[in-house]
């Protein structure tokens, strides 16, 4: 056996109206020549069900001019068939950064060009503070979502909607209505949702009289628009002069909740709900016995997720009566809101005196998850948690294996009962966590080429397909957005994802001298190893290139990528060197003492020979690759 020495060469709690997320946010938060078959290991044609390598949303550079881009937003239809949203900047000024809201699809696994919503620039006026965003969007079927958020014109913000039908995204327009409610500050599209295709649900705050925040629902039905209205019953709650609302789900067409907060007469916030039914809004009412929790003074529902009609369950927080901060959830069944609860066990983690939950997601009627965080201790040291419903029942709020701390929760998404994904972020970068079977497991986190970043949106089509979003810093200190996905192939094998390499066997015939590099994953996530032809070669004593560009082999069982399984998943490549015409007199001999190899993603590496060779320049050589097993033997 030869060895190898190898040298590498080479939004909860803070008012909605701060929309504009600044950098800040997103760092706190990114045997080739004999019969040998296909064993051992690893598996080129199984493709292992994990995260994939997060990718800058294409064409998104090429507007976002200014360097802030922010995605807030995504929604799958399908596996593979996503939208997403969020805004980019057209200036770097940071006092008139020019914000425009865009969207972007994935089509059939394909994520396309991001683009301005049509018609939103020529609505937009820029200044301090001004321009748009997208807030929200959501897919009925594939080609078939709706987004909404804001925009600023001459006097105030506006907010409005936009449809995208067969694949193609409509002008957006301001939410119809609108401007007649918020006669004293502007208006906010804050979350959408769509039952069916064109049958959608847009919620949203405005300025209403008296300069007080009053919370507004709008109904899409057949792909038309129609007016906004203000969210019924809210106004006789809200003594205190100010509501909001922050989250909408819609489980069919006309079948829709949504829930925020408002102020009460003795100046106490109080978490609300309110239902559609047939495609009629309810009347909003707190949350049954969420009072009795908010002792405190404070409570407010942050997220909502419906999969029936009448059919759903809200999270939030709350103030006790110690005056912390916590997490609650509640349940609907058959369109009765039952009592709130603390989530259980989050009080005894929560020794920093505040917990909440940022998002929520239900599978099946009894069947969701909350996400969101704690403190560990005074200094506000969160710590991501996930809490599961099963049969109605929900269970312990359980830290998220191999989370940070100073992270949390921002997202998560169930594609299937038991299997959900939630999302986050915390001080060095993003991660993603996987439940399945009703397991959690341990964080990853966000792949290269991404460096420090947030994830701040999952959606789940299915079990173990989904997608994710988020933002991250440039070198240059710009902030773009990124996607990811699931199921993905892996991040590439390098050095700082724990690849080695050696030379295992060396063996000589007549004419030919074969090397094998045994390919050895150290690291703790799967990851794929894959060559390019004419990015392999030798290396002499020169450490100069000698001979012609790799080939692929064709040979079956042989692949040009293959995935190496965590922590001692293999494969190897063959290299066979004709020597035939070293007793030409035309034979220039040079020794070989090591190769060189620079699989795809992977800085060029150099492996070191025990053995060395000698070829003939211009000669026959040969470098063939083929991944595959690593427990054959050459013959």
């Amino acid at each position: 056996m030869d060895s190898a020495n190898i040298l590498w060469i080479g939004r909860t709690g803070v008012r909605r109206k701060i929309f504009f997320i600044t950098l800040a946010m997103t760092t706190a938060l990114v045997g080739l020549f004999t019969n040998a078959s296909l064993v051992g290991a690893t598996n080129s044609s199984l493709r292992p069900s994990t995260w994939g390598v997060a990718e800058e949303i294409p064409g998104l550079a090429s507007v976002n001019t200014g360097g802030g881009a922010h995605v807030s937003s995504v929604s799958c239809a399908t596996p593979g068939n996503c939208a997403a949203a969020g805004y980019i900047a057209t200036q770097s000024d940071p006092l008139h950064p020019n914000r425009l809201g865009f969207v972007v699809d994935e089509s059939k696994g394909v994520w396309r060009r991001a683009k301005v919503v049509p018609g939103l620039r020529s609505l937009t006026m820029f200044g301090e503070y001004g321009g748009s965003y997208v807030a929200s969007v959501s897919c009925a079927a594939v080609g078939a979502c709706a987004a909404g958020g804001s925009y600023t014109d001459s006097s105030t913000s506006r907010g409005f909607v936009a449809d995208e039908r067969n694949g193609t995204w409509g002008r957006a327009q301001q939410v119809p209505g609108l401007s007649a409610l918020s006669v004293s500050g502007g208006a906010f599209v804050v979350s959408v949702s769509c039952g069916a295709a064109g049958d959608c649900a847009a919620v949203g705050d405005y300025g209403g009289t008296d300069g007080k925040t009053q919370a507004f629902v709008a109904d899409e039905t057949n792909g038309i628009w129609g007016m906004a209205i203000p969210v019924p019953g809210l106004g006789s709650l809200d003594a205190g002069g100010s509501a909001q609302v922050q989250s909408v789900s819609c489980a069919t067409a006309g079948n829709c909740a949504a829930g925020g907060s408002y102020v009460d007469a003795s100046k106490a916030g109080q978490g609300f709900v309110v239902d559609e039914a047939g495609g009629v809004w309810g009347t909003a009412h707190v949350v049954p016995g969420l009072g009795a929790l908010s002792v405190g003074g404070h409570a407010d529902v942050t997220a909502i997720s419906c999969t029936a009609a009448g059919a759903c369950a809200a999270g939030g927080v709350y103030n006790d009566a110690a005056g912390d901060t916590q997490g609650f959830v509640a349940d609907e069944s058959i369109g009765t809101w039952g009592t709130a609860q603390e989530i259980p066990s989050l009080g005894a983690l929560n020794v920093g005196h505040y917990a909440g939950v940022a998002s929520l997601s239900c599978a099946a009627p009894g069947e969701c998850t909350a996400g969101g965080w704690y403190d560990t201790d005074t200094k506000f040291h969160a710590q991501g948690f996930v809490a599961d419903e099963s049969n109605g029942t929900w269970g312990a709020a359980q830290r998220i294996p191999g989370g940070q701390q100073s992270s949390g929760v921002q997202a998560v998404s169930c594609g299937a009962a038991g299997s959900c994904a939630a999302a986050g972020g915390y001080v060095k970068g993003g991660f993603v966590v996987n439940e399945s079977g009703g397991m959690w497991g341990t964080a990853e986190g966000v792949s290269a080429p991404i460096g420090a970043g947030s994830i701040s949106a999952i959606s789940c089509a299915s079990a173990r397909h989904c997608a994710a979003v988020g933002d991250y810093a440039t070198k240059g200190g710009l902030v773009e957005s990124f996607v990811i996905s699931e199921p993905g192939a892996p991040r590439h094998c390098s050095p700082s994802s724990g690849l080695t390499a050696a030379v295992t066997s060396h063996q000589r015939s007549d004419d030919t001298v074969f090397y094998r590099i045994v390919y050895t994953n150290r690291g703790a996530s799967s990851c794929q190893l894959a060559g390019i032809p004419g990015a392999m070669g030798y290396a002499t004593m020169r450490h100069a290139p000698v001979g012609p560009s790799a080939k692929r082999t064709g040979r079956r069982g042989r692949g040009g990528a293959v995935y190496l399984t965590k922590l001692g998943g293999q494969a190897e490549t063959t290299f066979a060197i004709h020597l035939a015409l070293a007793k030409s007199k035309s034979c220039r001999p040079e020794p070989i003492d090591g190769i060189i190899i620079r699989p795809m993603g992977t800085p060029q590496l150099l492996v070191s020979l025990h053995h060395p060779s000698q070829i003939c320049r211009r000669s026959r050589n040969e470098a063939i690759y083929g991944f595959g097993p690593a427990s054959q033997s050459l013959t």
